[in-house]
């Protein structure tokens, strides 16, 4: 059994106070399904599958470091913060 980290990283606009006070007066935008997806078919394998979106919620970074499998899901919007996780981690 693998320990598998998936991570959506959020732009800086995104994770920014103002944007975060609109997501809880207008609601949030939908969840990027993708990591979710995956996450729940490695899940059905067996692995030990966590799924973070960092717009939505503080990301754990310990346990990303404890991670035998680590995955970025990025765009484009979001390259230059993947990008800074990546160097971090």
């Amino acid at each position: 059994m693998m320990k598998v980290v998936f991570l959506t990283p959020a732009s800086d606009v995104r994770r920014s106070t103002f944007y975060r006070i609109g997501n809880l007066l207008y609601g949030h935008s939908n969840s990027i399904t993708g990591p979710l997806i995956l996450g729940h078919i490695l899940k059905d394998a067996g692995h030990d599958v966590s799924v973070y979106e960092e717009l939505y919620n503080n990301v754990d970074y310990s346990k990303i470091r404890d991670a035998d499998v680590f995955c970025l899901y990025t765009m484009t919007s979001t390259a230059p913060r993947a990008y800074l996780l990546a160097d971090k981690l």
